[in-house]
């Protein structure tokens, strides 16, 4: 919840066998996952994790690294030494990941995906950005 007016309701989308299913982010409840991320501030993506999750193990790389066949090696290699069920991401390093051919991952890759529900005030929000949008000429 943010400010107690906006509700961030979690969904994952699980890529696996080359298919995408959303899922509720109860799929998390029981499995052992990597977290994986090249962002600014993943302290925030890893605590959400940790609480959602039933185990995690991290994988951080500097903000905007790439995902170079030698980073990918060590990823997939994480996932056997730690013993993830699952790869845990961000939509932002899916945007690069989603490249990799699905038969080299070695387990699902799930990544949350927020959504905004607004508790009071959605429609006078709609009401001010419909006025503030320039009008055509």
């Amino acid at each position: 919840t943010v400010g107690g007016r906006i509700a961030t309701a979690p969904r994952l989308v699980v890529a696996s066998g080359g298919r995408e299913e959303a899922v509720g982010a109860e799929w998390l409840a029981s499995k052992r996952v990597l977290a994986v991320c090249a962002i600014g501030n993943p302290e925030a993506f890893l605590a959400e994790a940790k609480q959602r999750c039933g185990g995690v193990e991290a994988f951080t790389l500097r903000d905007h690294a790439r995902y170079t066949p030698v980073v990918l090696n060590r990823l997939f290699n994480a996932v056997g030494e730690t013993g993830a069920e699952a790869i845990l991401t961000t939509e932002k390093d899916w945007s690069k990941l989603r490249l990799v051919p699905s038969e080299q991952w070695p387990c699902p890759v799930a990544r949350a995906q927020l959504s905004l529900r607004f508790r009071e005030g959605e429609l006078e929000l709609q009401r001010l950005l419909i006025e503030a949008r320039p009008t055509q000429v």
